[in-house]
């Protein structure tokens, strides 16, 4: 007889399900992860004699690494702390986290302190045996390895793809569709681009703002690329700054970095003011440009602007990264900011 036979019932165990995404955008979570839930519940009737109930079940499609990312496994941790909860049931260890040392030492930590097995259908891992928690911690690791090897393959290929002309984002242009042509994906005109090319014969010739395009299309009650109600001045500002609309293959324009701040590793957007986003835009309308600033120096032009940190104090939650250069290409020594510039 197992150990969770002999000294628990079936209202005393949780159900953790995680997948990392959906094949079919339109399925719901629970069609999501319905194959590994009907394989924990035919486990649970075997060693309980009943499924495990409702409010025992916690489901998550997230790709995010670690806990902080996602919120059902936390309210699973939460639930351990309970005495009644003697473990969780899951497919395999790395279903609980890939994220790296500090997330599998805090799982392990809320896992054996709290005295909670955790419970695959292969083998029952109890972390105040030292050898078990050995074995979990190896597996989560493993998780961990292979997350990285996958992410790293992954992003070669939508590199390679980019720069073959791909386009690789999940949605396509207002006044495009995605369509398939051998293995890759590639965008095509669809009956919507007549209105593109309006907004920006207004944009261009008529010198219209995006709130005046916003409010003539609405009047010429135009499907908007949400597909119902009224145009609003967002929409058609970043249709007009849109690249792809000027035949460029846009991917990873707005880069994310990990820094340190209060104790925490934090994620922050990088403005994209750089020779990369800005110069090829230049070349292919034929605009003259000029750097505003050239070496770091006295006027501190490679800081942001005023208003930029007055914006981020009265918004602390703006993901701005502000490591990064505002305008300037040269150190103080003539060493550039950026070799690749």
């Amino acid at each position: 007889m197992s150990i969770i036979n002999a000294f628990a019932t079936w209202e005393q165990y949780l159900i953790y399900l995680r997948k990392s995404r959906q094949d079919d955008p339109n399925e719901t979570v629970e069609q999501v992860l319905a194959k590994h839930e009907i394989q924990l519940q035919e486990f649970a009737v075997r060693e309980f004699g009943a499924k495990i109930p409702e409010g025992n079940i916690y489901r998550e499609v997230v790709s995010g690494e670690s806990i902080a990312d996602r919120e059902e496994v936390k309210k699973v941790l939460a639930r351990c702390e309970d005495p009644n909860i003697k473990g969780v049931i899951v497919i395999e260890p790395s279903r609980l986290s890939r994220g790296d040392l500090l997330d599998c030492g805090r799982l392990i930590n809320d896992l054996r302190y709290t005295k909670t097995l955790v419970v695959t259908p292969y083998m029952t891992y109890d972390l105040e045996n030292k050898m078990e928690r050995k074995f979990f911690q190896d597996e989560l690791l493993r998780g961990n390895d292979y997350l990285e090897y996958t992410k790293e393959v992954l992003w070669r290929g939508r590199i390679a793809a980019v720069k073959r002309g791909c386009f690789i984002n999940r949605t396509a242009p207002y006044g495009y569709d995605k369509v398939v042509k051998g293995k890759d994906h590639t965008l095509e005109p669809n009956e919507d681009a007549d209105i593109v090319r309006m907004i920006f014969d207004w944009y261009a010739n008529e010198q219209l703002s995006p709130h005046q395009i916003a409010v003539r299309l609405t009047d010429m009650k135009v499907r908007p690329p949400r597909g119902k109600g009224a145009w609003y001045k967002e929409s058609v500002r970043s249709m007009v700054k849109n690249r792809h609309y000027i035949g460029l293959v846009v991917y990873n324009q707005r880069k994310s970095t990990q820094m340190m701040e209060d104790g925490s590793i934090v994620k922050r957007r990088i403005f994209q003011n750089d020779v990369f986003s800005l110069f090829p835009l230049f070349y292919l309308e034929k605009i003259g440009c000029y750097n505003w600033g050239f070496v770091a120096g006295k006027y501190q032009t490679y800081e942001p602007w005023n208003t930029i940190w007055d914006r981020y104090e009265k918004d602390p939650s703006l993901d701005w990264d502000f490591t990064k250069w505002f305008h300037d290409l040269y150190r103080p020594n003539h060493r550039p900011y950026d070799p690749k510039e």
